[in-house]
């Protein structure tokens, strides 16, 4: 008897799982799994199917008791509604003891038409990682309450009303006064605001100290609450002023201006991520060992040794300077050995650590005659190394011409804006099997009086630099609607509008308010919008981000979820997330009729839309052999070049003119 096997459209949905999933019938026999659970069983598909599963994995005498409990009830249903109503799911708890890993079996059963009982699937979620976690439990919540009491960083939890719940013993050294005494009083600080804060805290017997506030929302005891760090940062501007001496003190020294000195500021990209991840006490270890490697950094083969003296500023930031080079042209290998010796794994209490450094140098008497400017300047080199987003950078003149430019140019933009010098663009997109058109995308276009076209590419990053971002993208959104009423007016209707939605806009927090504004000002109906959300912006599914999204479309609005493919693209967060279309990123397309890779990769994410219920478009189509293929594999829309260009709107309307006519005409 040939052995059953689940159908190729339901194979293909199961394979883009990550979770270990098998499915079995009525006799418990498998007849589906995907590659991860093979994988755990540690035999090949032919090997496994038509097996009782518990001969495969996991191994045990019998079915999983709540699977065959789920499975009798659902015989045990009078009715074929009844059984089709019941969604009954089991879950069990398993182990494979061949490797330890530990999974919670959640098993739903699948009914055909009729009501009868066909199948069973089970998605395997690795729980082992929580497992462990529980069993030390205990322990940790000890070395989280010795963690508080002896760090030197002043920690308060408040409740949801203010009042202090919790602080440690270096907080009652802040405020003058024991731990215990603070319990019970109002904490007069801005909770709720997660971005570092300084204020002066004016301490008996200590002065004033300049104390930096973070803080973020926890639970605490089973409830909601605020925990706030307190940081004394009164020696940080001291700890710069004296490398800032140093380096004065070291320009002094130099016996003629043809000696040369250089400065290097490090900062540690990114830290703060160690911090939350790992505790403040694992990030102060791990900054400490820091410090010790910039003490002992040798010079690269070739060079002569280098004299240098290395300091912390505070935070994560360190300084170097070196007070004589003999070459320039030595500096950037002599960089590189400093970012080697701080990017090494670093390895505190059995975690790995690993960071990247963004280095900023800068040169005396090349271009700074001071030690204030030469730490201006690095710092200067630091920032722009970080908006390039490499290891180091050297400052130069180009760099404050380079600030400049942006200053003068976001200047220009927001003149711009108040002055309607502005406009949008619009690229058609397609039902690719009928050939028409379905809807269009924004496109914000610039046009500099002198300049010519601006690249969005360019201003839109320096709009988000100086806050004009969120006032771009509500101008978008209002033009868009209004045009899109408008073409409805005049019977150019199409579908949809599509917007694009920046992560500012999501931030604030009031953009289902903006989106119902603009639809009331236009007369657009709200099913005529769609709003492309990148998916880096829900990444995290932040509840506000959701909630946001839910509010939108319980309005009517369309949500897409656009660069599909290009971040962490999972079922576990699709599943979950209110939107109503996939759009596959451009970097699928380019190279798809060529690149069997690239097909593979379409075939997924088309089977992944499909089974989860979105639609799905595909943008950067080129080429007829592009849509071909991906009309053929199941994606029905598309736009790009191959199909229309982003246009002003007379062209637009000139398109869309000329298929009414041709419409009408073969009617």
């Amino acid at each position: 008897m040939p052995t059953r096997q689940i159908s190729p459209d339901w194979e293909a949905v199961v394979n883009a799982i990550e979770d270990p999933v098998f499915v079995h019938d009525v006799e418990y026999r498998l007849v589906g799994a995907n590659s991860a659970y093979l994988e755990q069983a540690n035999l090949s598909r032919e090997q496994a199917l038509g097996r009782p599963y518990w001969e495969v994995f996991p191994q045990r005498n019998g079915p999983l008791p709540s699977c065959q409990e789920a499975m009798a009830e659902q015989d045990s249903l009078a009715t074929k509604q009844e059984r089709l109503d019941c969604g009954l799911h089991s879950t069990d708890r398993i182990k494979n003891h061949q490797n330890g890993r530990v999974f919670l079996s959640r098993a739903y059963p699948l009914a055909d038409q009729q009501g009868n009982y066909n199948y069973s699937v089970h998605v395997l979620d690795d729980i082992t990682e929580r497992e462990n976690a529980r069993h030390s439990l205990q322990e940790r919540d000890w070395q989280f309450q010795q963690l508080l009491a002896n760090t030197s960083e002043g920690i308060i939890i408040t409740d949801s009303e203010g009042i202090i719940i919790y602080a440690n013993a270096a907080a009652g050294e802040f405020f003058g006064n024991s731990a215990s005494a603070l319990i019970g009083e109002t904490f007069a600080s801005e909770t709720g605001k997660v971005q570092p804060q300084q204020i002066e805290l004016q301490t008996p017997g200590s002065g004033t100290r300049t104390v930096e506030i973070r803080g973020r929302a926890i639970e605490w005891e089973g409830k909601k609450a605020w925990m706030t760090n307190l940081h004394d940062v009164t020696n940080r501007e001291s700890l710069r002023l004296l490398f800032q001496d140093r380096i004065s003190q070291a320009l002094r020294a130099l016996p003629s201006e043809q000696n040369k000195l250089a400065v290097l500021l490090i900062d540690i990209n990114d830290f703060k991520s160690i911090n939350d991840s790992f505790g403040q006490l694992v990030g102060d270890l791990a900054l400490r060992q820091v410090a010790d490697r910039l003490t002992r950094v040798k010079s690269p083969l070739g060079l002569a040794p280098i004299d240098y003296i290395a300091s912390r500023l505070g935070g994560d930031e360190f300084g170097v300077l070196i007070p004589h080079i003999q070459d320039v042209g030595d500096l950037s290998a002599i960089t590189e050995q400093f970012a080697r010796a701080v990017e090494t794994p670093i390895t505190v209490d059995d975690n790995e650590l690993h960071v990247s450094v963004r280095i900023g140098v800068s040169v005396y008497p090349n271009t700074a005659s001071s030690a204030a400017e030469l730490m201006q300047q690095a710092d200067t080199a630091m920032y722009q190394a970080k908006r390039e987003q490499s290891r180091h950078r050297t400052f130069s003149e180009d760099l404050t011409v380079e600030a400049r430019e942006r200053l003068e140019l976001g200047g220009h933009l927001r003149q711009a804006l108040a002055n309607s010098e502005l406009h949008l663009e619009y690229q058609l997109q397609v039902d690719m099997q009928s050939g028409c058109w379905v809807g269009s995308e924004a496109l914000l276009r610039w046009n500099h009086p002198q300049r010519g076209r601006i690249s969005p590419g360019h201003f839109i990053p320096i709009a988000e630099r100086i806050g004009l971002i969120d006032q771009l993208g509500q101008w978008v959104l209002e033009q868009a609607c209004q045009q899109a009423h408008a073409w409805r007016c005049a019977g150019l209707d199409m579908a949809s509008i599509s917007v694009n939605i920046s992560a500012p806009q999501m931030t604030r927090g009031d953009l289902p308010e903006q989106v119902e504004r603009a639809l009331e000002k236009s007369g657009l109906p709200a099913s005529a919008l769609k709003l492309e959300i990148t998916e880096s912006i829900l990444m995290e599914q932040d509840s506000w981000v959701v909630d946001q999204l839910q509010r939108l479309r319980a309005q009517g609005v369309k949500v897409s979820l656009d660069d599909f493919g290009t971040g962490y693209s999972s079922l576990s967060y699709l599943k979950d997330l209110p939107v109503d279309q996939l759009k596959i990123d451009r970097s699928f397309i380019n190279g798809l009729d060529t690149d069997q890779q690239l097909l593979k990769i379409n075939r997924v994410i088309i089977n992944l839309a499909s089974s989860l219920g979105f639609s799905l478009i595909a943008e950067g189509i080129e080429t007829e052999e592009q849509a071909r293929i991906l009309l053929a594999e199941g994606c029905r829309y598309g736009q790009g070049f191959f199909y229309a260009r982003p246009c002003p709107t007379h062209d637009i309307e000139k398109m869309l003119k000329e298929l009414l006519h041709a419409t009408h005409s073969r009617t």
